[in-house]
């Protein structure tokens, strides 16, 4: 399928199934391409990596780089292997997923997915393709099949040999008129003409019994005559018909942790844990300190290039004179986006898992920088999974044990401020003080920025605020919060701080009553599934609208609160309700966009509900639109241009909706000029002000058509109150302002087909 073919089915499909209103559009996806899983040459020298992000081509003459993703037609950006087919001049990437994607000497693609969809495959990922006798072997999970050049299947490997259905295969090779299959069972070996792959009784199984050092094996290189067998603890060779235990760490403990072996010619080469050996020289490659290793051996034009992959910090590297040489595109740190916010100035800033210590990374002007303890030195630690950003342009980062840092933007750069135990009130474990747990922080009317607490019951402040000035303070809870386990919270409009448990403790609430100094008029609240309708004791997310409701996000769906005033209030009944649009889903992350719709991320995609959550206005999943994945982790708004950002655990995606902040005063223009209806899709009216009547006129005033929106812009498909497209001529955009009153115009020239 080409890729305007399928960009194009993209935009028909969803299109189809959105309002006007939340229709997305100029989609773009991000991820990290620094975890490869395979490389392969092309003819013309370039080499494709496959990545759990997508494919990238690099070109060694001029060092440029160009991507894929699932855009650009990829069926999945988990891609497992790659590899480039001489015959064809064709490009073949298997993903985790089982499909497979054939990027064309033409430049089109194919893609086959019967694997994918095979109901009798438990398992899809595809590991290897190995072209031979004008067939294309696939190996997976699920075993192997073969395939004609015409995309036809041939036969499903159920049985090879003695080994049960659906063996896993490592890899295949051809030694000889022979197909060797490697598997975590044994070796098995069948004539390469084989007509019937299915039948056991055509392979020859060879396995510890016929003496391999064991069962176990993971990969395998022919060196002349011989066959050799990479386990993890060992090699073993097979030649003549005959198998045996060629080198063990019996012997030394070089043949320890082997993960994979090949050959550069005459030697076997083996990746193992932080280092690649050849068998008679030693270490040939060691990448750096906790960088997971292994290596590809490729002959092409008879040089021998090695190759190495990078898994933890990210990359793919080429061993030229005893050095290594890394190349990567420039991408977000890792493919995992947890949280999400957008600054002052339109960059958007994006932390990872807890536990993984991916960092913090932004997106700038459609760059990405990556700022961790290896990018930066006034970084400490890794730790970043919550981001929080403000109009006074500060950015927030909550961290797992690292306390909480400011930054604020200096010039061309930022500046990193760390709060700990050191410099603030903040407190962490009780045997592990300076272990502070620290989420999503809030600024209140002031500018103070209220930072909630997380020990799992261990003593210390349940909030602590922190101003410019470098003032701290700290509050406490009473017996009606006897636990710190909070890392998310909210303020609104009456400075009451809203904050949510991980830990089965509820909903709490706090108002100071703008007397910080004074705890007697303090008014503190928890609600949980026993005083209160709230459907879960460990809320996901909070989000106040700009109505000052309270939207929150539960594992099995959403509450709301409409009178969040009375939680200032000593004594004063705080009502929560249930929504039942989206009842019984895991609700991720909410995110109200420009006009006050909701955004709600599950893992089932994300459903945009209308201003009072009484209507789907729309549901977007991997299946109507290009979103990477459906299990949505945080969803973050760029208010000044519409953008919305969907971050994953896969990757990151981005579009452009309607919703847009409007402006203060009118400053109306269209496009495009002219406007032919029927063939342009529609006319864009941008510069609308805040609650706008628009108005459709003739050049004498004859009215055409009425719309309103609540957006700085939006859009007229060119036709008249009756659903007519209108003549050709000169008409007049007339904006009003509701709110306001504040009006603005424009001309159309309209030509009609």
């Amino acid at each position: 399928m080409k890729r305007t073919l399928f960009m194009l089915w993209c935009c028909l499909v969803f299109s189809a199934t959105v309002t006007a209103q939340i229709r997305l559009e100029s989609w773009r996806s991000h991820s990290s391409m620094n975890t490869a899983t395979d490389i392969t040459i092309d003819a013309e020298g370039n080499y494709w990596v496959s990545t759990i992000g997508g494919v990238f081509r690099f070109s060694p003459q001029d060092g440029a780089i160009e991507e894929f993703r699932n855009i650009d037609a990829l069926s999945s950006m988990d891609c497992s292997t790659i590899a480039y087919d001489p015959q064809s001049k064709n490009i073949y990437i298997g993903s985790s997923n089982g499909d497979i994607d054939i990027y064309t000497s033409q430049g089109s693609w194919n893609r086959i997915t019967d694997i994918r969809f095979a109901k009798n495959l438990t398992k899809k990922k595809i590991n290897q393709f190995l072209f031979a006798n004008n067939v294309v072997f696939v190996a997976g999970d699920f075993g192997f099949i073969d395939y004609s050049y015409s995309g036809a299947p041939g036969t499903y490997a159920q049985r090879i040999g003695i080994f049960p259905q659906q063996t896993e295969v490592k890899q295949m090779l051809v030694w000889n008129d022979s197909l060797v299959v490697v598997t975590p069972q044994g070796i098995a070996i069948t004539a390469l003409n084989n007509t019937s792959f299915g039948n056991p009784m055509t392979w020859r199984s060879i396995t510890a019994n016929q003496g391999l050092l064991n069962n176990d094996c993971h990969s395998a290189t022919i060196i002349r005559d011989s066959l050799f067998i990479g386990h993890s603890k060992g090699i073993s060779v097979y030649k003549n018909g005959i198998a045996r235990v060629r080198y063990n760490t019996k012997q030394a403990e070089e043949f320890d942790n082997i993960i994979t072996i090949d050959n550069n010619g005459d030697n076997i080469v083996m990746s193992k844990i932080f280092t690649i050996e050849q068998l008679d020289k030693g270490i040939i490659a060691q990448p750096t300190f906790h960088e997971f290793a292994k290596h590809k051996t490729i002959i092409a034009n008879s040089t021998v290039m090695l190759f190495t992959f990078f898994t933890q910090n990210g990359g793919i590297g080429i061993q030229k004179d005893g050095k290594q040489e890394k190349f990567i595109p420039i991408a977000p740190f890792a493919n995992l986006f947890t949280s999400l916010a957008v600054d002052n100035t339109g960059v958007l800033w994006a932390s990872g898992d807890r536990d993984r210590g991916t960092g913090t990374y932004i997106l700038d002007n459609g760059l990405w920088k990556n700022f961790n303890t290896s990018t930066r030195k006034d970084i400490s630690e890794n730790g970043t999974f919550k981001v929080a950003t403000f109009s006074d342009g500060s950015v927030w980062l909550g961290s797992w044990g690292g306390g909480v840092t400011r930054v604020l933007r200096k010039d061309n750069d930022y500046e990193f401020t760390r709060f700990t135990n050191s410099n603030s009130p903040l407190i962490g474990l009780k045997n592990a003080p300076d272990f502070i747990v620290t989420g999503i922080v809030a600024k209140d009317r002031d500018n103070n920025t209220w930072v909630p607490a997380f020990a799992l019951g261990d003593p210390g402040p349940t909030l602590t605020m922190i101003n410019d000035q470098g003032n701290h303070k700290s509050f406490f809870a009473p017996l009606t919060l006897p636990r710190r386990t909070y890392t998310d919270v909210v303020i609104d409009a009456n400075d009451t701080k809203w904050f949510a448990s991980r830990d089965e403790d509820g909903l709490g609430y706090f108002n100071e009553k703008n007397t910080p100094d004074n705890m007697n008029d303090d008014v503190w609240g928890v609600l949980n599934t026993g005083n209160s309708t709230i459907l879960d004791n460990s809320p996901s997310c909070l989000e106040i609208d700009k109505n000052g409701l309270l939207w929150i996000g539960t594992s099995a769906g959403l509450n709301v609160i409409y009178n969040t005033s009375n939680a200032a209030r000593q004594g004063g009944k705080v009502t929560v309700s249930k929504l039942q649009t989206i009842s019984n889903q895991v609700v991720r992350d909410i995110a109200v966009d420009a006009v006050n719709n909701k955004w709600i991320a599950t893992n089932q995609g994300v459903f945009v509900l209308n201003e009072d959550g009484s209507e789907i206005l729309a549901t977007i999943n991997i299946q109507n639109s290009p979103l990477v994945d459906n299990d949505v982790r945080a969803i973050a708004f760029d208010y000044q241009s519409g953008k919305v950002y969907f971050g994953t655990e896969k990757g990151l995606s981005e579009a452009l909706t309607l919703a847009v902040k409007p402006l203060d005063d009118f400053n109306i223009s269209v496009y495009p000029q002219p406007f032919h209806p029927g063939i342009d899709t529609e006319l864009i009216i941008e510069g609308l002000g805040e609650n706008s009547g628009v108005h459709i006129v003739g050049i004498d005033g004859r009215p055409i058509r009425s719309l309103s929106t609540r957006s700085r812009k939006t859009v007229w498909d060119g036709k008249d109150e009756f659903g007519n497209y209108v003549d050709t001529g000169v008409y007049v955009v007339q904006g009003v302002s509701a709110t306001t009153e504040k009006a603005g115009a424009a001309k159309i020239s309209v030509l009609k087909k």
